[in-house]
């Protein structure tokens, strides 16, 4: 009787429960499924434009997509950061700076 009675207590809180359930996640897109890109927020030639292309190498080779490194130097690396912030926030983007240059 004990456990007839619990049953039926329970059974609304089970109900309740599943409508409270976030609903499954709606299948995505293989990630990265185009090239990414890379801003160096230097010139050619310097320590953080080997960094970028080390990076940008080894990261070609592990996702399996292009990783094209793009020197945007000026301005203490503002410039290329600020690129950043208006690209489309979509895991495309990538930024190497220096942390000299970043404001935290």
């Amino acid at each position: 009787m004990q456990a007839l009675v619990k049953t039926i207590l329970l059974l609304p809180l089970l109900v309740l429960a599943t409508y409270g359930s976030p609903p499954p996640a709606a299948p995505q897109d293989k990630f990265p499924s185009r090239p990414i890109e890379m801003v160096v927020a230097f010139p050619a030639g310097g320590f953080a434009d080997l960094t970028g292309r080390i990076l940008a190498d080894e990261m070609s080779k592990l996702l399996g997509v292009a990783v094209t490194p793009v020197n945007k130097g000026g301005a203490t690396g503002s410039l290329a950061a600020a690129g950043i912030l208006r690209a489309p926030k979509d895991g495309y983007s990538l930024l190497v700076n220096t942390l000299g240059g970043m404001v935290l």
